[in-house]
Parts: structure tokens; sequence; C-alpha cells
């Protein structure tokens, strides 16, 4: 599982190591990785609860979670409001949009590409973007 972060890094390393946590008790209790989806779950809940208390403010992050498991490879944006979204391909940041058009022209060829090109398509969008 892999993750990018935009936003407050403090929010960003607590749900860090908050995934870090629930993967090892997953692993420790199951002797499997975490499903993907049941983790992202996992963080809108976590996010959600944040947002229902007056006295406490909501993270301020926004998030790329990617992973493999048993169903396959996932991409999942997570917002500061507590909803995710599952994508074929997607950026976040500052300066995303331009990115964001360079995937969009290009996603339909991705599925049936290698590794080292869908790394090239990644190195075009991140230039796209600079």
């Amino acid at each position: 599982m892999g993750l990018v972060f935009s936003g407050m890094t403090a929010d960003a390393r607590f749900l860090c190591k908050f995934m870090r946590h629930e993967s090892l008790n997953h692993w420790y209790t199951y002797d499997a990785q975490h499903p993907v989806e049941r983790m992202v779950n996992k963080i809108s809940k976590k996010a959600q609860t944040k947002t229902c208390h007056p006295s406490k403010r909501p993270f301020g992050v926004g998030m790329l979670v990617a992973g493999i498991d048993e169903t396959g490879t996932h991409l999942y944006e997570t917002c500061p409001s507590a909803n995710f979204f599952e994508y074929k391909a997607m950026a976040i940041g500052a300066k995303c949009q331009s990115a964001k058009t360079y995937l969009e022209k290009n996603f339909t060829t991705f599925d049936n590409i290698s590794r080292d090109e869908l790394i090239a398509h990644g190195v075009k969008a991140l230039k796209a973007s600079a």
C-alpha cells in the first residue's frame, strides 16, 4: 500500500501511522494483507468522527492511497470531508490540474501496458504539472 498526500503534514503523518498500525494488526490477526478499500473506509470513518465534534478540527489533508489486494489494484482519493473515491488515474496538490488533464487524455491506454510504461506516463504527468 502506498500513500501520497496534499495538505497538513502533521495530519498526514498521524493517518499514515494509523494505517501502519491497522495493517500490522490485520497481518497479525489474519496472516494476510489488509484490503485497500477497508483501509480507506477506516480512514474515512476516523475523519468523519473529527467533523462531528465541535471541539475538534477536521483533518486538513487529502490523500491518494494505492494498493494491491486479492481483488486487484486500487487507487483511492480521500478528502478532509471524509469522502473517498476510487479512480484509475488521479493527481492531487497545488498544480494538479495539468497532470489530471494529461492522465485524462491517456488513461484508456493504461490497461494493457507494462509497468515501465506506466512509470513513464507518471513522469510525463509530473512534468506536465511542473
